[in-house]
């Protein structure tokens, strides 16, 4: 942490920024790991084994990366549908419906397998960590206020906590995620287009939709005003004539405000709450992150008086 003091003025100041950085890797670990070399293996044979290789095993590697598959918006007519070039579902595309996500094919085979997996966030913990402390002087005014924030990880909104509560039979959709459903025409395409699927009638989100993907996914940063005081301090002139030693007015604040890139889920998530009401990750599983206790906004106003 640093410290820096000033003056501007009639103005007195004093700044302590702090910024940590902390990412675990996987120095040597014993894994099973596949031949990418011999007479007995094809070029073919080869070829998937580096990729498998690359993808699954966790030597010199960070230990947060989040394996799935990469979206590219999600299907908004059977016309789109039929004429797909990827075979998404491995059964050329016939169980897929309208409002289904569309997986990025990244080796170009025409099929989505685990081959086309990619990694899509980081999991756990923010890796980096920042604040500052400030406070400013002037004349019998006082001013502190700390800022604090992350970033460096990934926020998963599943289940009840995205999309999927306007599908579902036991979860009631919130303001937010009716107001950005995409919305059904007469002939079953998709007539008004918003950043999420329409309502689907599978009782949640389709099978198909379920394997680990980056749409629900946000690489999170966030900054917040933590706390805010705000303070007077009356004259001595007048506080001696009460025979009071001082008195001091005052007001403060927590949890002011908040600076995320949540986009449609900003103001309905809190970026700090990390784990739902069973310490799952947030947004992971059932949607737990939707039954965790938010961070509260709290106002405070007094009077100080020495005597």
């Amino acid at each position: 942490m640093l410290t820096h003091k000033g003056k501007i003025g009639a103005v007195e100041y004093e700044v302590n920024p702090m910024i940590s950085y902390t990412r675990g890797k996987y120095v040597d670990w014993e894994e099973n790991v596949r031949p990418t070399s011999g007479d007995d293996l094809t070029e073919e044979q080869i070829a998937e084994n580096i990729l498998w290789n690359n993808r699954y095993t966790r030597s010199g590697k960070w230990d947060d990366l989040v394996g799935g598959f990469q979206t590219n918006g999600f299907f908004t007519s059977q016309a789109q549908i039929d004429g797909h070039p990827v075979d998404i579902d491995l059964a050329g595309n016939q169980t897929m419906i309208v409002g289904n996500l569309i997986f990025v094919d990244q080796n170009g085979d025409g099929i989505i397998d685990w081959k086309d997996q990619v990694v899509i966030g980081q999991s756990g913990m923010p890796k980096w960590n920042f604040s500052t402390f400030t406070n400013f002087k002037w004349g019998n005014w006082s001013l502190d206020a700390l800022f604090q924030g992350a970033a460096g990880y990934t926020t998963n909104f599943t289940g009840p906590a995205g999309y999927g509560g306007i599908s579902g039979h036991q979860s009631i959709a919130k303001k937010f995620q009716f107001e950005n459903r995409s919305l059904l025409g007469a002939n079953g395409d998709i007539e008004v287009l918003r950043r999420f699927p329409p309502a689907f009638t599978t009782g949640g989100v389709p099978q198909s939709d379920q394997r680990a993907n980056d749409f629900t996914r946000v690489d999170t940063f966030y900054l917040r005003l933590k706390t805010l005081n705000i303070a007077y301090m009356l004259p001595q002139s007048i506080t001696s004539s009460w025979g009071l030693d001082y008195v001091q007015v005052y007001g403060s604040g927590s949890n002011v405000l908040t600076w995320d890139n949540f986009g449609v889920y900003s103001g309905s998530y809190d970026p700090e709450i990390l784990t739902g009401y069973d310490d799952r990750p947030a947004g992971q599983g059932t949607g737990n992150v939707d039954r965790a206790y938010p961070n509260v906004r709290t106002w405070t106003a007094g009077i100080k008086i020495g005597f």
